[in-house]
């Protein structure tokens, strides 16, 4: 015996109308194209990635901030000096 995973838009369809749900069943327009699972470890992976590249971004901000600070110190030295 197979098991079959229900997904809330059948549910809600079958809630509606479960005529409409059993047409709409065997001709097989429900059957979804990826696994649960599959689903979320491509969601995990891209929420990873955003997360690296957002780390990245987040350390690329501090450099830049502290070089603009240097210049800053810089510059009124260099003020000070004429």
């Amino acid at each position: 015996m197979e098991k079959k995973i229900i997904s809330a838009n059948e549910l809600a369809s079958y809630v509606v109308c479960p005529e409409a749900w059993k047409l709409k069943s065997s001709s097989k327009q429900f059957q979804p194209k990826t696994t649960p699972n599959q689903t979320a470890a491509k969601e995990r992976k891209d929420w990873i990635e955003k997360q690296g590249k957002l780390a990245e971004l987040k350390l690329y901000t501090k450099v830049a901030y502290v070089l603009l600070v240097m210049l800053v110190i810089l510059v009124f030295l260099l003020e000070l000096n004429k």
